[in-house]
């Protein structure tokens, strides 16, 4: 059916844009008469006379705010109408580049709105107004734009936001003496005072909503168990008992009284609680728990609580923090002290008592007579007490480890608070805590952060990972200033929040993956399969594990998983489903359900004779595990490895194990000394011709000119039909399911940021290990468009991988340390030494033991041989004498300091001579010959074997490198990609714009190929098109 009349709802699309042609060609300065007629009658008629600006303005800004009061601002080639929402929640806005509506805004919009905030908006404003910040201003302002750009980049096709444009100065609002000058004109024309009453009239509305969030009984409160007499007139002496999950909750209530109950009240928390720091106030009145403790306490935000009549409206006097005893516990601890203070600083301060914690042992030891105990608040007052302790008494002490509370009993329950003066302490805060919060817990104190973290390590002589899982300060007194709470408790949970998440150099591994590994390296059933959720029971009993058993299992599976992006060489064989490329591990199997064993070349990477060589932690009197292992080859390097920790974060690239057992093998033999000029040995092997490797992956890593150890790396797209695409490799750790749901969004919402649709229809036919994503088009015209574009940043199939964020801790002279590689090179520098230094002590170690078994085989073969001796040993015991004078005097050495490898462990009848001469020689030929090989030609060895079982098991294209580009003869060489031109880089100002801008210069040969592809037979459709130009 065809359309009988124009809708109303299509004469105002036309009037809109009428009203667009008209603002347009204002600011081109275009003097043309406007006309719009809609019907015979003339209900829609309007005029715009295009040499009368200030008119038109009005009209069209109107159109979109017509209750607003605005103002224009003209310059060069950019119209701006400012206009005000007082109880906006977010900025509005109309835009128009170059006669394009722009209904996404973009950079433009963005650059005039903060450019005259940060030019003086912000200063007028807070005059009246405090509290005011950026996004306040955002959220109460309109705008209209229309501008013109040379050259603007836009999101997509429909060009709906301005992502860049050529250069800053083309938007004169941006430049300062213009942005200044404007502000100085709203300011005249009274609009920054209008901005800033309704900035005042929203705070005031989101205080109303503050306030509410007092209204209600606290029986309205989910969970609460609330005091008997809280709101009475003792509401001084309630406490509200604020715990880490529900069975902290159960262990009070189960160990309060009736009579207690009175005056206590308990509230469960549910994990991490709020971070105030990093949230808008509407956030933080969305938060349910944020609302159900200001309900509990009677708490109100229009309150200070600076004298007696507010104070009496609160329903508790007190509030008892009651968390777990490791890092997470007191991290809410730390977030709930932050709380309290950001949004009441006057309360905390007023009454010294009002936040107050529960602390419970962490270790108690109980007496084998069975009423002795001792508790203890920190490990390190703990070894400290136990290792004072004689070896027969620690044996009558039964250890046990508190975990959470949850491992308390209620007999232990009832003894914290019938005895509080014992568990107690209270928190002083002061006037300049809150700066010192910030630095914990706002995101934009990280680099202040990450300096106190750093000044701590210069403090301590060592760090000990062991001492560092500490919560609670050994400190027994009643109180705490905030200043000790976050400058030491708070310190040294972040310490080892980064000792937990972030490696080793010179292994690669945390401390709880070199638990599982000292585990089955102890272990003999290397050809036994067992069950994850059994491994994680043995590494919990046998290394003291005392964190939680699924951050084990996560552990486990990581160090087992194959899939590209994870491991080059597993150190676990995988059996079940650990993970795969689809979510990149996350869809592995629960622990229960999944088997692995050590691998093999776990052993040859990790001797078994380093083992007694290595320094341990010790717990209770027993070796946990070593502090650091020292594998064949740096594993950091091989594996790779990411973590977060508090105020550092790794993320270090893989490599080929191949060619770095083969580089350190070249650096081993090379002896020579470096003459005067010459680079060192070091820079020599190691300093060039590094690219990052993942077992599997067909896609291509090239090197970015201009950013010293910085790779581009690139899935692979082929065309596979007239009208299908087909996506065969994603780049490093972007995995097969978060693509293949980002192409169902580009094909059902058209109006996202740089969609590549339209196209009909996506299919996931992946496999374990090969990616294949399939994109049927609706016709050849909609690839070539996509092909004529930057085909591989609008499918996200281009990503870098960096040696720019590689932080790990590395022992030096002065202990334990975070440090921060800039080059593969800088890794082996701090890991061949160590190294080194280990095989020389091996080969002592082993002489050592040689030597002493040759010499006690050369003993036995003459005392056996010796038949009067024997006899004289055998009568000296028959009398009761002791022989070794005799045995002394026939020469014949002492072992271990005695002669009991003679008189006890020997049965002279069985001994055979000619097989205990034989013995000997060999073992005095292993000396000779161990005594004659370097360190070096050990470490050789022992390479040789890797690669002999590397090459053994995996496939011969793997072992050789991952596919590379066309006319790259070797991953130790490639062709650097040229970076953009330098006015480009500086405009770009990010890395993935930076990356991004590398198809720019082949833009014109990329298109002109898929012109010829596309006109070519139909048949022919095998090749690959956008990286490979790159080279050609």
């Amino acid at each position: 059916m065809g359309l009988g009349h124009i809708t109303d709802d299509l004469v105002l699309l036309f009037f809109r844009r009428v009203l667009d042609v008209s603002a347009y060609l204002h600011m081109i300065g275009r003097n043309v008469h406007v006309h719009f007629r809609s019907g015979s009658d003339g209900t829609w008629t309007h005029d715009f006379n295009c040499s009368d600006l200030l008119p038109t303005t009005q009209q069209y800004a109107r159109a979109f705010f017509p209750d607003a009061v605005f103002l224009p601002i003209v310059a060069n080639r950019l119209l701006v109408v400012f206009a005000i929402q007082p109880l906006g929640r977010e900025l509005q806005q109309v835009s128009i580049v170059n006669g394009i509506f722009t209904s996404g805004g973009g950079e433009h919009v963005k650059m005039i709105i903060d450019g005259l905030w940060n030019n003086g908006v912000s200063d007028e404003v807070r005059k009246k107004c405090a509290n005011a910040n950026l996004t306040h201003f955002r959220q109460v302002m309109q705008v209209v734009v229309c501008c013109q750009f040379h050259n603007p980049e836009f999101s997509s096709q429909t060009k709906e936001e301005l992502v860049k444009f050529l250069n800053l100065s083309e938007l004169p609002v941006w430049n300062g003496g213009l942005a200044k000058q404007t502000v100085q004109k709203l300011v005249q024309n009274r609009f920054v005072e209008s901005v800033t009453k309704a900035i005042i009239q929203k705070l005031k509305q989101e205080d109303i909503r503050f306030s509410n969030l007092r209204v209600g009984s606290a029986l309205d409160v989910p969970k609460l168990q609330n005091a008997a007499l809280a709101g009475t007139d003792q509401r001084r002496q309630c406490s509200l008992i604020l715990t880490e999950g529900d069975s902290a909750m159960a262990l009070v209530s189960n160990s309060l009284s009736t009579d207690q109950k009175r005056h206590f009240g308990v509230y469960p928390l549910r994990g991490k609680f709020l971070n105030v720091c990093e949230v808008s106030r509407e956030d933080v009145l969305d938060n349910e728990e944020v609302k159900n403790i200001v309900k509990a306490l009677n708490l109100s935000f229009d309150l200070v609580y600076d004298n007696d009549a507010e104070l009496n409206t609160l329903h508790y006097g007190h509030v008892v923090l009651m968390t777990d005893q490791d890092h997470d516990g007191l991290h809410i601890k730390g977030l709930l002290l932050n709380f309290f203070q950001f949004f009441w600083p006057h309360l905390v301060v007023r009454i010294p008592d009002f936040l107050k914690e529960l602390r419970t042992p962490i270790i108690r030891a109980v007496h084998s007579n069975g009423t002795d105990f001792q508790e203890f608040f920190a490990l390190r007052q703990f070894r400290t007490w136990f290792g004072g302790l004689a070896l027969d008494q620690q044996r009558a002490w039964r250890v046990k480890y508190y975990k959470g509370l949850g491992t308390s009993t209620t007999e232990e329950g009832r003894r914290y608070f019938e005895r509080p003066q014992d568990y107690e302490r209270s928190f002083l805060f002061a006037d300049t805590n809150r700066s010192m919060l910030d630095v914990f817990f706002s995101e934009k104190k990280a680099e202040e952060r990450r300096k106190v973290l750093e000044e701590c390590w210069k403090e301590q002589e060592t760090v000990d990972a062991a001492l560092l899982d500490v919560s609670i300060s050994e400190i027994a007194a009643e109180t705490i200033t905030m200043d000790h709470f976050l400058q030491k408790e708070m310190v040294s949970s972040s310490l080892y929040d980064c000792i937990r998440s972030i490696p080793n150099v010179l292994d690669g591994l945390t401390p709880a993956q070199r638990k599982v590994l000292y585990t089955l390296l102890r272990h003999d059933g290397d050809g036994e399969d067992m069950r994850v959720s059994e491994l994680i029971g043995m590494v919990v009993r046998q290394t003291k594990y005392h964190h939680g058993e699924a951050s084990l299992g996560e552990t486990i599976i990581g160090m087992a998983q194959s899939f590209v992006g994870s491991n080059n060489v597993p150190l676990l064989v995988p059996v079940g489903q650990f993970g795969s490329r689809l979510m990149g591990g996350e869809d592995a199997a629960k622990p229960r359900y999944i088997f692995t064993r050590l691998d093999p070349i776990a052993r040859i990477l990790f001797p078994t004779d380093d083992l007694a060589l290595l320094e341990y932690f010790s717990e209770e009197g027993q070796n946990v595990e070593p502090k650091v292992m020292l594998p064949i080859m740096p594993m950091i390097l091989v594996n790779g490895a990411r973590g977060i920790g508090t105020g550092f974060s790794t993320e270090v690239p893989s490599f080929h194990p191949g060619d770095l057992a083969q580089r350190l093998k070249a650096f081993l033999l090379d002896s020579a000394a470096p003459v005067e000029g010459e680079m060192d040995r070091y820079e020599k092997h190691f300093g060039t011709g590094w690219a990052p490797w993942y077992a599997g992956f067909t896609g291509e890593i090239v090197p970015l000119e201009g950013t010293p150890c910085s790779w581009a790396n690139f899935g692979r797209l082929k065309r596979d039909g007239p009208r299908t695409l087909q996506i065969s490799e994603l780049p490093v750790h972007t995995w097969v399911q978060p693509m293949f749901e980002q192409l169902q969004k580009w094909m059902v919402d058209r109006s996202l940021k740089n969609k590549v649709g339209p196209f009909q229809d996506a299919q996931n036919l992946s496999e374990e290990n090969r990616v294949c994503l399939h994109i049927q088009f609706h016709n050849s015209e909609d690839v070539r468009d996509l092909m004529s574009r930057d085909v591989y940043k609008l499918m996200r199939l281009q990503g870098q991988v960096s040696f720019s964020n590689v932080h790990l801790f590395s022992t030096d002279g002065e202990g334990l340390r975070i440090r921060k590689f800039a080059h593969p090179c800088d890794i082996l520098r701090a890991f061949v030494p160590a190294r080194l230094e280990l095989y020389r002590r091996r080969k002592q170690v082993i002489l050592e033991q040689k030597r002493l078994e040759a010499v006690r085989l050369r003993s036995i073969m003459h005392y056996v041989e010796n038949r009067a001796l024997v006899q004289t040993v055998v009568l000296a015991n028959l009398d009761g004498l002791d022989p070794s004078p005799d045995l002394e005097a026939a020469g014949l050495a002492r072992v271990n300091g005695s002669f009991d490898y003679l008189l006890r462990d020997l049965n002279v009848a069985s001994v055979r001579v000619a097989e205990v001469r034989e013995r000997a020689s060999a073992s005095e030929e292993a000396c000779r010959a161990l005594e004659s090989r370097s360190a070096e030609e050990m470490w050789i060895a022992e390479l040789d074997r890797f690669q002999q079982e590397w090459k053994a098991r995996m496939p011969e294209t793997v072992v050789e490198g991952a596919k590379v580009p066309r006319k790259l003869k070797t991953l130790q060489a490639p062709p650097v990609v040229k970076p953009p031109k330098l006015e480009q880089s500086a405009a770009l100002g990010n890395t993935k714009e930076r990356i991004a801008s590398l198809f720019s210069k082949k833009q014109a040969g990329l298109r002109k190929r898929a012109r010829k592809d596309m006109s070519s037979d139909e048949d022919d459709f095998e090749d690959d098109f956008g990286v490979p130009d790159m080279y050609e």
